[in-house]
């Protein structure tokens, strides 16, 4: 800025190398812990490389130049820990109460930006993604936390057991639980049938209800937006596309 006082200009100096490279967060030796003291570790390390807030641009969620110091950091911890799950979450500006689809799609591309970026920077580690939008009220940040191996799956949907019902029982327990699946609804980029990343979870749960019922079959529509006169080539092309997608 205009700290110096020295004016509009640009300086470019030498800069020791080692200087360059120096980290800024230190991380210890934890060959000696046990898997959840690691966990705590790898927590406490991810929550100090955060620290400095990923600033985006508004509606933006392309990883700003100002925030690699950030992603380096965090592909040094991740890296010294390649076994450990990670969950990281987007959130958006707003209070719970101004939380909309706009703004959970918002944070979940700039959480799977951040981890696009640090996969970019050799990190192996498994890494789920999770758009809060504003629902938590915590501003426009990224978090990221260790995932407990050991911990029961949470899912939107659960699956009742089905062994003892009937194969016509059965079909409607699915019918109910695929439509229970999709409440939220699939979104596609416009006029494309390549999903959104925002529906990756809601994909995840519908796969699990049909993996819990191997022996049916299902039938797949595709559907576009427009009133029944409208149809048209192009749009039934389309909603075959994206139901095959």
């Amino acid at each position: 800025g205009s700290a110096h006082g020295e004016g509009n200009r640009l300086r470019v100096v030498v800069v020791d190398p080692e200087e360059l490279h120096a980290c800024h967060l230190e991380i210890p030796d934890a060959s000696g812990l046990s898997p959840e003291r690691q966990r705590e570790l790898v927590g406490s390390l991810l929550e100090r490389a955060l620290e400095p807030n990923i600033d985006f641009e508004p509606n933006s969620h392309a990883v700003p130049m100002s925030a690699m110091e950030v992603v380096r950091d965090i592909a040094r911890v991740l890296r010294a820990f390649p076994t450990c799950d990670v969950l990281c979450e987007g959130h958006a500006k707003g209070q719970p109460p101004e939380n909309n689809a706009a703004k959970a799609k918002l944070s979940h591309l700039r959480a799977d930006a951040v981890r696009s970026a640090v996969l970019a920077e050799g990190v192996t580690n498994s890494i789920k993604v999770v758009g809060c939008g504003c629902a938590r009220g915590l501003g426009m940040r990224v978090r990221m936390a260790p995932i407990d191996p050991d911990a029961p799956a949470q899912h939107a949907i659960e699956i009742p057991e089905v062994a003892e019902a009937s194969r016509g029982e059965r079909a409607a327990m699915l019918d109910g639980l695929m439509a229970k699946a999709l409440e939220t609804g699939l979104s596609f980029e416009p006029n494309s049938a390549r999903l959104e990343v925002i529906v990756a979870d809601t994909i995840s749960e519908l796969a699990r209800v049909l993996k819990a019922f191997p022996d049916f079959a299902v039938h797949c529509e595709g559907h576009t937006k427009g009133k029944a006169d409208e149809n048209t080539a192009a749009r039934l092309r389309l909603s075959e596309a994206r139901a095959r997608a």
